[in-house]
């Protein structure tokens, strides 16, 4: 365990999928970008910071969340990824591999208005 956050695996309460941008061509052969699913989990999602700016198209959220997920040693997860948790996504700013143990993962995404 972490010497900050104590995890449990019944604390994974939530499901969320984690995916990945990719380049598929249509039925036209035009090449178009698509999300597709890498890993869909349970984990334990934590709101940690929401805050409201103004600017020209008017007010904008911006709400970060924690994710912690257990180690899948077969899904390298990176930033360019992004989150779906409750039929929102986050985009994928920081990963952290806890106490360097490869046992468990936080990860900090921002909400996509």
């Amino acid at each position: 365990m972490t010497k900050d956050y104590k995890i449990r695996n019944s604390d994974l309460k939530q499901i969320i999928s984690i995916k990945k941008l990719s380049e598929e061509r249509n039925e036209y052969g035009i090449l178009v970008h698509k999300y597709t699913e890498i890993l869909n989990t349970r984990a334990r999602v934590v709101n940690i910071d929401g805050s409201e700016s103004d600017n020209n198209q008017g007010i904008q959220n911006k709400i970060q969340v924690e994710v912690y997920i257990r180690f899948n040693p077969l899904v390298k997860i990176k930033d360019t990824y992004r989150i779906k948790f409750n039929d929102n996504y986050f985009n994928i700013i920081y990963i952290d591999d806890l106490d360097n143990r490869n046992k468990w993962l936080r990860i900090k995404g921002v909400k996509i208005e």
